[in-house]
């Protein structure tokens, strides 16, 4: 169970990647994220966004899934949920981290 959420995110490998290690890569996404679109940049680097129903465990088993298939050496994820919440998961020290986010408006005001 879950609710609705928006996401954006790239993950960078360390190495270029076969062919069939982003097919798989981007099915274990299609599944854990559904409404997605996705952008292999190149054969070592990965776009992708979308939004819908966001499962929290899914999502946290699909990256440690990935991280186990290839090598990352950088990656984020940016999530906006209901009730503004905000959090994502960034690829630091060789591993998943998640981090809660808020969003301060602290610069000048302008005119229209």
């Amino acid at each position: 169970m879950g609710y609705y959420a928006a996401f954006e995110g790239g993950i960078v490998f360390k190495n270029s990647l076969p062919k069939e290690t982003q097919r798989e890569i981007t099915r274990l996404i299609d599944e854990a994220m559904p409404l997605n679109q996705h952008d292999w940049t190149t054969d070592f680097s990965l776009y992708f966004s979308g939004s819908g129903n966001y499962g929290e465990d899914n999502v946290k088993e699909t990256l440690v899934k990935i991280s186990e298939i290839a090598e990352i050496k950088e990656g984020n994820l940016d999530y906006s949920g209901e009730f503004d919440n905000y959090w994502r998961f960034i690829f630091q020290d060789s591993k998943w981290h998640e981090q809660d986010g808020n969003v301060v408006y602290d610069g000048p005001l302008y005119d229209l």
